[in-house]
């Protein structure tokens, strides 16, 4: 899952040690955008429980530059959970700055029916390449930001054996 859409392809090496493509599908629904759109509607829900008028102000009338900052605080924090047990995010709002503590728990189970999908997803396109076990591939090879997170290793992991670089946005 990067920023824009999940994409999933089987290869194989050719006798020429080239890739060649033996299974392709998509879904523009399950990148790490939708994730972080899924994190903003907590966000959300978590102020409005505290001040309803504020929610409606970030939506309808908050400049962009404070909705911008929002985003930008949800995605470090969804990056930061990758890593670290849970995050801060910092929202901006007409009575002054908000602070709400997400953990990795609240992120896994924010995102998991997304997850879910994308299991399902990759599960498709490697039967459509042949791929019925785990022992017919070499690795199940995670690019994009969103490829760090725990949640997705671990699900992709009972489909095969997971590789990544050390940088997957690269």
């Amino acid at each position: 899952c990067g920023g824009g859409p999940l994409d999933v392809a089987v290869l194989t090496v050719t006798n020429q040690g080239a890739f060649q493509v033996v299974a392709a599908r998509g879904d523009n629904g399950l990148g790490g955008k939708n994730l972080d759109a899924l994190v903003q509607r907590w966000v959300e829900e978590r102020l409005e429980e505290r001040d309803p008028a504020t929610v409606e102000w970030l939506r309808r009338q908050a400049p962009v530059d404070v909705v911008q900052a929002m985003q930008d605080s949800i995605r470090r924090a969804k990056e930061l959970l990758s890593e670290a047990p849970s995050a801060t995010i910092t929202v901006s709002t007409p009575t002054g700055r908000r602070t709400l503590q997400i953990t990795r728990d609240e992120l896994d189970e924010l995102i998991a029916p997304a997850i879910d999908q994308a299991i399902r997803l990759t599960r498709a396109t490697l039967l459509d390449g042949g791929i019925a076990h785990p022992d017919q591939l070499t690795a199940l090879y995670l690019t994009g930001g969103s490829s760090r997170i725990p949640l997705v290793q671990q699900r992709l992991a009972e489909l095969g054996p997971v590789a990544t670089l050390d940088d997957p946005k690269t």
